[in-house]
């Protein structure tokens, strides 16, 4: 069983100052070392105050390196225990984009009972993408550092727009001992526990 990350006591909260670029750095060089592997992490041209505006309107900034899978994700953090992360799971990511991006810090997933046509108008809208499963395990490993808790912990399911397994949409949630629950979308899936959470490149 890999060891506990050395650094979680050290970011007890998001750190905004300077910026949370150590953070990630560790995160992802002690995630890296645990299957063998280094990670680039780059800059974040924000300033201190630019971040804590941005959690003040319930959006925190993550890092996805590139090159790190799902099945690298998988075996980086083997409580989750699921088979979309195991090795020739057939789960396509429609995007595999790398770098610092924006998405909503909820425990909870927000827009919940969002119909399909409501999530395609608001994507158009606030020139965002939708979560892929990489995004969507990445942000709630970052948030179990930082606030004790994964996103959704079996209250809530997320809808991720950017992953399908068989041509079908994906939804996940976390449980609170962190296994990752990944289930396909049904077409009428506008259902008060499924909403779906956003995210910016930048």
């Amino acid at each position: 069983m890999p060891e506990t990350i050395r650094y979680t006591p050290e970011y007890n909260k998001y750190p905004t100052e300077p910026t949370p670029l150590q953070f990630m750095y560790d995160f992802w060089q002690e995630a890296g070392l645990r299957i063998g592997k280094s990670y680039v992490v780059d800059d974040l041209l924000l300033t201190g105050k630019e971040i804590e505006r941005k959690l003040e309107n319930g959006y925190m900034y993550s890092f996805a390196p590139a090159g790190v899978s799902k099945e690298d994700l998988g075996k980086m953090f083997p409580e989750m225990r699921c088979w979309a992360v195991e090795e020739g799971n057939q789960v396509v990511d429609l995007v595999s984009n790398s770098g610092w991006f924006s998405t909503e810090v909820s425990i909870n997933t927000p827009h919940l009972g969002i119909t399909e046509k409501q999530l395609g108008k608001m994507l158009k809208e606030q020139e965002r993408q939708g979560d892929s499963l990489r995004t969507y395990i990445t942000r709630g490993q970052i948030l179990k550092l930082l606030i004790g808790m994964y996103p959704d912990q079996g209250s809530t399911w997320s809808i991720l727009p950017n992953s399908c397994y068989q041509g079908k949409i994906l939804k996940a949630r976390f449980r609170s001992d962190g296994h990752l629950q990944v289930n396909t979308l049904l077409n009428t899936y506008s259902l008060n526990n499924v909403g779906t959470r956003f995210v910016k490149w930048i």
